[in-house]
């Protein structure tokens, strides 16, 4: 499963209010206005939201200095961070993040 949740939702160059504003505008004309949609209409990649890159290894160290992490294959569909189970570990601070090309655009962040 590869990770996303730390990274933004939105490609670089649009704020939130442009494609929440987009979104309404097709809704009202009663298109498809999901954020895949946006994405879709506007040439990004759906697997990695536009980044070109997947996260595939969480690591962090727990409250007792154990070193954790979470490997996530990016050949599976991403899941968000939360999704990791819960465990002694929490709170979780100081992630670092391993990357790793996207294999639908091949690191492009475009279709």
């Amino acid at each position: 499963m590869a990770i996303y949740d730390v990274m933004p939702k939105i490609p670089e160059g649009f704020t939130v209010a442009e494609v929440k504003q987009w979104r309404a505008d097709q809704q009202n004309a009663g298109r498809p206005s999901g954020v895949d949609d946006f994405l879709s209409a506007h040439g990004y990649c759906i697997n990695c939201l536009g980044h070109g890159r997947l996260i595939i290894r969480v690591s962090w160290r727990d409250s007792e200095g154990n070193d954790c992490y979470y490997d996530s294959p990016i050949s599976d569909p991403p899941v968000e961070l939360r999704s990791i189970p819960k465990g002694p570990w929490e709170p979780i601070t100081n992630w670092e993040c391993r990357y790793a090309a996207c294999p639908v655009c091949g690191g492009s962040g475009r279709t």
